[in-house]
């Protein structure tokens, strides 16, 4: 048996198990049935047949070249069986040869059986191996006679066959068939300009119908393979449409861009996307007061608090530990659509906040990942460490085409202040208290590097919280006014017009002069929260109060007895009604 082979110089896994050129099995998992084969071993260009499997103890025997096959060009191999003799030929020369008793016609019948069951090129009869992948094969043959180094080298012709196949392979390394050609060049699909129904995607070529076709989407949730649509809220969405064509083994593709409609009446009809005042609450749940009222969550101990007594302001307590804002997965599907635009939000830091120069403290975050150190496929973040504004379509590396603007000096603290980033064409610009502070050329814009074709937006939108799993929260900060518009407002709207910045900061400054009037301490509240040698104990909780329990990665802790509730050594947050503290358990 013989065959011509050309293998591809990156093939790094020829060495693999596995990488069978042929196999003549009675088994597809000869490690279970161990009950014959006959294969040969590409990656060491060897032959072997065994009545049971690969140890010599079995039965086994085999000729070995012990060589790995030369790349990048044609080659042939042939294994021939002369008595008891098997020899092992490589483009028509001897490479090997050694004593093989067990002939086919003896070692591989079964009772019942007309032949091998499992015959194959490029497929290996032990499951777990490799499949020889990267290769060409050509002029496969078995024949019943043995042929010598003289017959393989004249009358077969071997060298000057891989002279030629070489040569063809110059010329053209991937001829095609005319009607696959002929069919991609001239198929269309109509009406993917404005998709609004399912579509109707075609099974067979319209020239050819001997011609298969089977389509891929970019994204499924839009159009799945079968053309079925699935319309989207606020704005419409391109899909990739791949048609791939398929006939005698080969295959060619053609991409199609479909414009997916979203629903009607979903459209936003002014450029305020998100502004979330915080003045609509239900117990953790708070809607943003822009068009779309759209929901977020308050995590972990964030909670709603009421400052001032003239003007009164609602802001979020971030809290000291891992409080943070889930804006929702619907904010992301604003974001994946936005080239032009503005986020800005006022916050507080505590002045005895000693964690704001540690890596995190990230104002907001619109992810598409929750670790891009290990899976990196893009954010935007806000930093209030360097108040920064980071775009990427990967990671923090520049070099993964990550692009930053910033103040490079950590925020202030100890009074309100407002943090705003603008994009205007490629212009980013950081606004700080109103102030343009920090300038550069972003040509990132979450449109063209956070938007992803598979998804319909960032499913990480948050406030207070880092994508980053090693990074510290947003601590010891209250956060009002956050803000996302559709455009670049200009210096006179963050300053007067639109957002009055500083105006802004002075009534909020007064009003925290004016004090908070939701009771801060658990304990002014009436509960008791104590950390007890594995346990937490909470006193003071009538039938009607809530109580949550979170470790610090915000998983909650269950237990049936509210007053006594057993956990593991570690730092917890606890939350009676809209009350939170930490506490340690030792």
């Amino acid at each position: 048996m013989c065959a011509y082979f050309r293998i591809d110089d990156d093939y790094a896994e020829i060495v693999n198990d596995g990488n069978f050129i042929w196999t003549f099995s009675n088994t597809d998992n000869a490690p279970v049935d161990q009950n014959g084969y006959i294969i040969g071993l590409l990656k060491s260009q060897s032959h072997e047949i065994t009545p049971g499997y690969y140890p010599t103890s079995s039965g086994n025997q085999g000729v070995y070249g012990n060589s790995t096959p030369a790349k990048a060009g044609w080659h042939h191999i042939a294994y021939t069986q002369n008595g008891n003799t098997g020899t092992i030929f490589v483009d028509g020369i001897q490479l090997a040869s050694g004593s093989i008793t067990n002939l086919p016609a003896l070692t591989l019948p079964i009772a019942g059986r007309k032949g091998t069951l499992y015959n194959w090129l490029g497929r290996s009869c032990y499951p777990s191996d490799a499949f020889l992948r990267k290769t060409l094969l050509y002029d496969f043959q078995l024949l019943s006679d043995p042929m010598a180094g003289d017959d393989l080298n004249f009358g077969f012709e071997v060298p000057a066959k891989i002279e030629w196949l070489n040569n063809a392979y110059a010329e053209n390394p991937d001829v095609i068939l005319p009607e696959l050609t002929t069919e991609q060049e001239s198929f269309t699909i109509s009406g993917l300009d404005a998709v609004s129904s399912n579509l109707t995607l075609p099974a067979v070529g319209t020239i050819d119908p001997t011609v298969k076709i089977t389509w891929v989407s970019s994204n499924t949730n839009l159009i799945d393979n079968n053309g079925v649509v699935t319309r989207p809220d606020y704005y419409d969405y391109n899909v990739t449409l791949t048609a791939k064509f398929s006939k005698n083994g080969q295959k060619v593709s053609k991409e199609f861009t479909a414009k997916v409609l979203a629903k009607e009446g979903t459209a936003y009809t002014n450029d305020l996307l998100i502004k979330h005042d915080f003045e609509s609450v239900s117990d953790t749940t708070v809607y943003d007061a822009a068009e779309k009222r759209l929901a977020a969550k308050l995590m972990n101990g964030a909670k709603v608090v009421t400052m001032g007594t003239t003007n009164k302001y609602k802001v979020v307590d971030l809290g000291d530990s891992i409080g943070y804002i889930d804006l929702g997965a619907e904010v992301g599907k604003i974001m994946y659509h936005q080239n032009d635009y503005t986020i800005g939000a006022y916050y507080r830091i505590d002045e005895n906040y000693e964690g704001l120069s540690s890596n995190g403290n990230f104002i907001w975050t619109f992810a598409n990942t929750v670790d891009p150190g290990n899976d990196p496929r893009g954010y935007i973040i806000g930093i209030l460490k360097d108040q920064s504004m980071s775009i990427s379509p990967r990671n923090w590396d520049g070099a993964t085409g990550n692009q930053a603007v910033g103040y490079a000096n950590p925020a202030l603290k100890g009074g309100w202040h407002h943090f705003g980033y603008t994009q205007s064409g490629t212009s980013g610009t950081v606004y700080i208290d109103g102030l343009v502070m920090a300038q550069a050329e972003i040509t990132n814009t979450p449109a063209t590097t956070l938007a992803r074709p598979e998804l319909l937006g960032s499913a990480y939108n948050w406030i207070g919280r880092s994508c980053y799993p090693g990074d510290v929260y947003l601590r010891n900060t209250l956060i009002s006014d956050f803000r996302v518009y559709s455009k670049a407002l200009t210096d006179l709207e963050i300053q007067n017009t639109v957002l009055n910045v500083g105006a802004t900061i002075d009534l909020l400054n007064a009003a925290y002069a004016e004090g908070i009037s939701a009771v801060r301490d658990l304990r002014a509240a009436g509960f008791n929260v104590i950390g007890m040698n594995g346990a937490i104990k909470v006193t003071g909780l009538s039938a009607n109060d809530k109580l949550s329990v979170f470790d610090l990665s915000g998983r909650r802790i269950n237990s049936t007895n509210r007053s006594e509730i057993n956990v593991a050594s570690g730092v917890y947050i606890v939350r009676i009604n809209d009350l939170a503290t930490k506490v340690i358990v030792e």
